[in-house]
């Protein structure tokens, strides 16, 4: 009976961790870039070519 109350905790605890990492996780991701789509793909360039 007494140790009810610091188990809940834990659980609470965890809970806590794990919505703080997904946030995190959430925060941190790198945003898409608008313009990639705009672009032409550029050719390869020869390495035989001068000046490469």
């Amino acid at each position: 009976m007494t140790e009810t109350p610091i188990a809940a905790g834990g659980v609470l605890t965890a809970g806590l961790l794990i919505a703080a990492a997904l946030w995190l996780e959430r925060s941190c991701r790198i945003p898409p870039r608008d313009d990639d789509d705009d672009k032409p793909v550029a050719e390869p360039k020869d390495p035989h070519a001068p000046g490469f």
